[in-house]
């Protein structure tokens, strides 16, 4: 009722987390999210320092390298969904999704490259000066060709308004879909220390891609909640993930017959793991 009745008021689309004591806040451990909040957010109401003070030094300091990857993985299967909208295998489920969805994986390129390299920062103007750096500096960077297409999806950030109300076509879809296979090998090479050069080779790497949430324990957790679904596996829920959706965001793979019912599942299986 809350997000509703703000977002209602606002003219923006608002969102609710659950909420967070401060003892929760001293917990925190680095990530994407955090790290956006805690440089970005804006007190309405009590001590303007109450996250500062309390959050972990380590939280406000970098976002690691695995963030970069999740966050390729979550864009991705939003470009996934509007590929599926837009080909027909799926409804429509509002005028603008595939629009929105196509500018935040546009951003999300940008983002991980400048994770993966260490120079991502909450600010956006910094982020595009960081990202023309590193595109002048690192030959690999620059071939992603990510910097004006990421310039794009900022100003359309800013103000979605202001951009045409048209649905990006097929063609344009899949150009990015090629984009971020590019970047989603490049920074995997520089988070794992592997020179991935094909979508292929990766898939069939056997290391897991979250070494640090398989201990014992946690391996018994994902065993059971496996099996609850039917699935013998002592992994994270994301690691298969991370090995299928490369597989379906590939231009030779649409037409195959799999491909749909394939893509089903793997949507149901990324908002299970969610």
């Amino acid at each position: 009722q809350l997000r509703r009745r703000f977002t209602q008021r606002l003219g923006v689309e608002v969102d609710i987390s659950r909420p967070q004591t401060v003892a929760a806040v001293t917990r925190w451990r680095p990530c994407l999210m955090w790290f956006d909040l805690l440089h970005g957010h804006r007190m309405l109401a009590g001590p303007a320092d109450l996250l500062a003070r309390h959050a972990p030094t380590a939280v406000g300091a970098t976002v690691p390298p695995i963030e970069a990857t999740r966050l390729l993985l979550n864009r991705g299967a939003g470009l996934l969904m509007a590929l599926r909208q837009l080909i027909g295998h799926d409804p429509i489920s509002d005028p603008d999704f595939i629009r929105r969805n196509y500018y935040k994986c546009a951003l999300a390129l940008g983002d991980a490259v400048l994770i993966a390299h260490g120079r991502y920062h909450a600010g956006r103007d910094r982020c595009v000066q960081q990202l023309r750096w590193l595109a002048a500096h690192d030959s690999a960077v620059n071939v992603l060709d990510v910097e004006t297409p990421y310039r794009t999806a900022v100003r359309f950030k800013r103000a979605p308004d202001a951009f045409p109300q048209n649905t990006p076509g097929t063609d344009a879809l899949w150009t990015l879909v090629d984009a971020w296979r590019r970047v989603w090998l490049h920074a995997e090479s520089v988070r794992t220390g592997t020179p991935w050069l094909q979508i292929d080779h990766y898939v069939r790497w056997c290391g897991l891609r979250e070494p640090e949430r398989h201990g014992l324990a946690r391996r018994v957790l994902y065993m059971g909640a496996h099996l609850l679904r039917g699935v013998p596996s002592t992994t994270h829920p994301r690691e298969q993930l991370y090995r299928r959706l490369p597989l379906l965001l590939d231009r030779t793979a649409v037409n195959h017959p799999t491909w749909a019912p394939q893509g089903a599942r793997f949507l149901r299986d990324w908002e299970w793991c969610r």
